[in-house]
């Protein structure tokens, strides 16, 4: 543990190795933090955890990138092999040391991992993501229309937030492979990280993106929300967002007034729902129901007075019952 904490401090000091320069004093401060990464090597093929030794080589590998991409890349795929290795051993623990269900559910130092390998090759990034994602995460994303309430959604949504973060950084790398990788993502779930991707491909190709916009919304109309307000709240921010008004001055994404019709009806129908134990209406997307179900947007005006004036009362109840009415309040 030492020697982990050790190699971590080394890290953390920022050098940027570059064979550009060709001052000496450029250059002996290469040769310095060259020999500075060898030490940091010798000391990693010497730490027990190989969860540790994957943190240390995906680091050091993104610091080698630009003066040495083929070493670097061996370093990203020895990082790998050791995640795997890691995880393999915590799976076979299972139960015995709660700390190894970061490993046993693909949380850090996994996402960490990826992500600075992404920040060089968002694609091998991904590829890497598959291979290391735990099988019950997997089986997880596939059934997540199905499961409300297991602790492996909440790791399967996060599974697919992670994996989009990593799609928008291919984007910058490689915008025509970007869009086709977020098609492969959408089939999994939404998030606001879809929003952010999309606007991200829309600055580089927007016929594109407004392809893919389209592909949410369907993928928003076809998720049966059940009573789950959390999962609702996106479909509401995705409404508010593109359902407002543009001007010509500021092109952005388009969705087509067929597709906000049906996401506000959507949208009305769950705030509506005759079980619901509270309310939630996302401003913007209260506008974009009003212009198109204004009878709809009565309603929901009612439903949150009402509830407003029942949480009205129970904080007036609350505070009574916790003696905080003083006595001129209460006569």
């Amino acid at each position: 543990m030492r020697r982990f904490l050790f190699i971590l401090t080394l890290l953390v000091f920022p050098f940027f190795i570059s064979a550009q320069s060709t001052d000496e004093a450029t250059k002996e401060k290469l040769r310095q933090e060259t020999a500075l990464v060898e030490q940091i090597l010798a000391g990693a093929k010497n730490l027990r955890l190989p969860e540790n030794r994957a943190f240390v080589y995906a680091k050091v590998g993104n610091i080698l990138w630009h003066t040495d991409e083929k070493r670097a890349r061996a370093l990203f795929q020895n990082s790998i092999t050791d995640l795997i290795t890691a995880q393999t051993e915590a799976e076979a623990q299972k139960g015995k040391k709660e700390y190894l269900n970061n490993l046993i559910y693909g949380q850090s130092p996994r996402l960490v991992i990826l992500q600075t390998i992404a920040a060089r090759d968002a694609e091998y990034a991904l590829d890497a993501m598959l291979k290391t994602r735990p099988v019950k995460i997997a089986q997880a994303i596939l059934n997540l229309a199905d499961d409300n309430q297991s602790q492996s959604r909440y790791f399967a949504r996060n599974e697919v937030q992670s994996e989009q973060r990593l799609i928008a950084m291919a984007v910058d790398q490689n915008p025509q492979r970007a869009a086709k990788l977020l098609r492969e993502s959408l089939k999994k779930d939404v998030s606001p990280d879809t929003v952010n991707l999309l606007r991200k491909i829309h600055q580089k190709d927007s016929q594109t993106a407004n392809e893919l916009i389209e592909l949410v919304a369907q993928k928003l109309l076809n998720i049966n929300f059940g009573d789950n307000n959390q999962d609702s709240s996106f479909l509401q921010y995705f409404l508010g967002e593109f359902g407002q008004a543009k001007t010509e001055e500021t092109p952005a994404l388009k969705l087509s007034d067929r597709f906000l019709r049906d996401l506000a009806d959507k949208t009305a129908k769950f705030i509506l729902r005759p079980n619901a134990t509270s309310f939630y209406g996302n401003p913007s997307a209260l506008k974009v129901i009003e212009r198109f179900f204004p009878a709809n947007f009565a309603q929901i005006k009612q439903k949150q007075a009402k509830f407003e004036s029942q949480n009205g009362q129970s904080e007036s109840f609350n505070k009574l019952m916790g003696g905080e009415t003083s006595a001129d309040e209460l006569l």
